[in-house]
């Protein structure tokens, strides 16, 4: 009895920490945006999970960590922790992305974004 109620947290770490690893070395993250839409598209060994949104909600592009149910940009607190990913903020929504990129891409591409989503209010 006590083993398989050990088993269960055993496993399901053991299945995080797997996932994690594979989708690192072999996981697949496209993001694509344009005037009217955003799609961010997860692809591992063939199974694919595409969340999307509209351009026009989009608030801001930033990097961020991630914490149990939200996410936070105190640098301070959580870069000795948690690793940091990039965010479209969508109002209370953030999509997350970028886990397994460098630091100075992370940077570039929230620049670039930005960028982007500034252009389109200009326009």
């Amino acid at each position: 009895m006590i083993r398989s109620i050990l088993a269960v947290p055993v496993v399901t770490a053991l299945s995080y920490f797997s996932f994690n690893y594979f989708f690192s070395t072999f996981g697949v993250t496209k993001l694509e945006i344009n005037q009217q839409n955003f799609y961010l598209t997860y692809s591992l060994f063939g199974l694919k999970r595409k969340i999307s949104g509209e351009t026009k909600y989009i608030t801001k592009a930033e990097i961020g960590y991630n914490f149990l149910s939200g996410y936070s940009y105190d640098e301070q607190y959580y870069s000795r922790s948690v690793v940091a990913r990039c965010f479209i903020v969508e109002g209370t929504k953030a999509k997350q992305f970028g886990r397994y990129i460098k630091r100075v891409e992370k940077e570039w591409l929230i620049k670039e974004i930005n960028y982007f989503l500034d252009k389109l209010i200009i326009d």
